[in-house]
């Protein structure tokens, strides 16, 4: 609490964020999740959530990034065959993989085509 001030979006933020780095880990042999409190506690954690998804969203590839940017110019959806068409021009041939890792990386959610508009 003392690291997230109970906001719901920074504590979902930073335990992925912890468990990528392994500072959090889950031990099948004790079937719990296990870390050291000192190690915890002395992690440089980003001050707000705007910060820890930003440093998330620099360390993406230039593709992924490049994805979100072309994205982001069609709104707050972009329709499957949208991203279909545009994959066929050559200059964005890897635009459904890279929205795919932006998915993976949950800068996106895919929506299933009736939810669409």
């Amino acid at each position: 609490f003392q690291k997230t001030r109970g906001n719901p979006l920074f504590v979902i933020e930073l335990l992925e964020s912890l468990v990528k780095r392994k500072i959090i880990q889950y031990s099948l042999r004790k079937r719990r999740w296990v870390w050291d409190d000192a190690e915890v506690s002395g992690e440089e954690i980003a001050e707000n959530v705007l910060h820890l998804l930003t440093t998330k969203m620099t360390a993406l590839p230039p593709g992924t990034l490049e994805a979100l940017k072309v994205a982001s110019c069609f709104g707050s959806q972009i329709s499957h065959l949208t991203v279909e068409l545009l994959c066929k021009s050559p200059c964005y041939e890897g635009l459904k993989v890279a929205l795919d890792e932006a998915i993976q990386e949950g800068f996106l959610e895919r929506v299933r085509s009736s939810e669409q508009t």
